[in-house]
């Protein structure tokens, strides 16, 4: 999916809208979500393993610090909070990745140990 929405972002988008402006808006968006896609894929795939040898709490871990983290960027960033400008789409996309490399991050460290 990941190589689709990065080679293919137009066609991907056709296949939810036809409206231009939205098209557009989307291909923007999956420019750079679409490297997230892959962290996520990856951390995924750790936390399956991690889960399938009964270390579930640290997938609880990582998923419950993954989730706060996109709750409070979301707060900052989106509905510009801590005298931080409403940014919305813009900084979305780029939250969403921030958000994905860490959840990579914090469960590749855990998959190492």
């Amino acid at each position: 999916m990941a190589l689709a929405v990065l080679i293919f972002p137009q066609a991907v988008m056709g296949i939810y809208s036809n409206n231009d402006e939205i098209i557009a808006a989307g291909i923007s968006y999956l420019r750079i979500i679409g490297f997230a896609y892959i962290l996520f894929g990856l951390s995924n795939t750790m936390i399956c393993c991690i889960r399938s040898i009964e270390l579930v709490k640290i997938s609880v871990v990582v998923n419950i610090t993954s989730f706060c983290t996109n709750v409070f960027l979301n707060w900052v960033l989106i509905f510009g909070n801590l005298e931080h400008p409403a940014l919305v789409f813009a900084v979305r996309r780029l939250q969403r990745s921030q958000q994905e490399y860490l959840n990579f991050d914090s469960k590749y460290i855990h998959f190492l140990h």
